[in-house]
């Protein structure tokens, strides 16, 4: 009888060790706990009284550089947040924007509702597809990201064979959303 509580308390110490080890290399935070660049399937975004529902999520990857974007849904219509981190975290809210369309690579500069834009970055990636998202995991993507005046971005994409994607936002600060985890451990 004696040997069978020892194991026990051992194992309970085992136990205990194991999840303070894993509570220590996610620095502390619960399980639940989510920050922009661990948002999963079903958490809720607040954004200035608004309310959005990660629907979706794709991850870019360019030769080793990943950045996420999140399909938000919510308002009137899809949202998306870019999450990337080079360094320093960079948040953008898009919105769908007008048609785009233009033969060949789009161009260093452009002028969108009266805003100027100029060609901040573009490349190719991969991406991976979760939830509620149009394309396939596998795909190439043709990127092409512009940068405005006080933090306005526009971001134009090629997936696949497919034709033009264009997106309109604002640069955000972490700050400014308020995250509210999904009860499941959904994908994203």
């Amino acid at each position: 009888m004696f040997w069978i509580v020892a194991a026990l308390i051992v194992l309970s110490g085992v136990a205990v060790f194991l999840r303070w080890q894993e509570t220590f290399k996610r620095g502390g935070r619960d399980e639940r706990e989510r920050t922009v660049a661990s948002l999963r399937l079903g958490d809720r975004l607040r954004h200035l009284g608004a309310v959005y529902e990660v629907v979706g999520a794709v991850v870019l990857n360019e030769g080793g550089f990943r950045w996420r974007e999140y399909k938000l849904s919510g308002g009137e219509r899809a949202r998306w947040l870019r999450v990337e981190s080079a360094g320093v975290q960079r948040l953008t809210l898009l919105g769908e924007a007008e048609s785009f369309d233009v033969e060949g690579d789009p161009p260093a500069s452009l002028v969108r509702e009266e805003q100027t834009y100029r060609l901040d970055e573009r490349g190719e990636a991969y991406l991976t597809r979760y939830g509620d998202v149009e394309v396939r995991s596998g795909e190439r993507v043709f990127y092409y990201h512009y940068l405005g005046a006080e933090g306005r971005r526009f971001s134009v994409e090629r997936i696949g064979d497919d034709g033009f994607v264009a997106r309109l936002g604002q640069e955000l600060t972490g700050e400014e959303l308020l995250i509210e985890p999904s009860a499941g451990k959904g994908e994203g």
